[in-house]
């Protein structure tokens, strides 16, 4: 008996020459291109660490009897568990695009003491005052910094040189920690210098010469 086949029809072909692609199987640029979209730069979003949140509840209620401490909110990567390569593709996207503010509330936090991790390895741009520069070296993929710089980043020229009464030549920066830590921040594009309090300026010409010292020193590091 002759046996009788029916022709696939034109939406199987389809099918079979077409394979359904998901996310994950997509090239990477394409990937790139959709997780940025995604999770683009939040500018009015301010990020604290679980255990300053913490800290800033358990210090309203001691200054207020009637407050009621709140549980820190739910983690992002919460939305990220759908498997472990959509976890470090969405928590690479969210962290490089995103600017965490202030480093020196986030390095202390215990989640920090790590040295490995989505946040660790993937944030491009911080802020950070020149006392903690000593620790952005754990950021592997740091682009942007911008760093509130204070007197005392200058102290070892001391007392030859006062950084708010004397012009600093590019050979007296380079001599100072600061200088070097941040360079030996390789992955860093651009370092933007702000001049912090300097209590020790008491006129308006030590003020100014301190504000164009770290004019200087931001010129000189980037």
């Amino acid at each position: 008996m002759a046996s009788h086949c029916t022709p696939a029809s034109e939406a199987d072909h389809v099918h079979a020459t077409n394979p359904k692609h998901n996310l994950l199987t997509l090239p990477q640029e394409l990937q790139d291109i959709i997780f940025d979209h995604v999770y683009p730069l939040h500018r009015d979003v301010k990020y604290i660490s679980k255990d300053h949140w913490e800290a800033r509840e358990r210090n309203a209620c001691r200054h207020d009897e009637t407050h009621i401490a709140r549980p820190f909110l739910p983690s992002i990567t919460n939305d990220w568990l759908v498997s472990k390569r959509f976890l470090v593709a969405a928590g690479r996207a969210y962290v490089q695009n995103q600017d965490f503010g202030d480093w020196n509330q986030l390095s202390y936090s215990s989640r920090m003491s790590e040295r490995t991790g989505v946040f660790l390895n993937y944030v491009t741009r911080v802020s950070a005052s020149s006392w903690l520069v000593h620790s952005l070296h754990r950021l592997t993929n740091l682009r942007y910094v911008t760093v509130t710089v204070y007197p005392q980043a200058f102290s070892t020229l001391e007392p030859t040189k006062y950084v708010w009464r004397h012009e600093l030549s590019d050979d007296e920066f380079e001599a100072t920690s600061v200088y070097k830590e941040l360079l030996a921040c390789s992955s860093l594009r651009l370092i933007t210098a702000i001049a912090g309090w300097c209590e020790y300026a008491k006129t308006e010409r030590e003020r100014l010469n301190w504000k164009q010292n770290v004019n200087g020193f931001e010129a000189l590091v980037n």
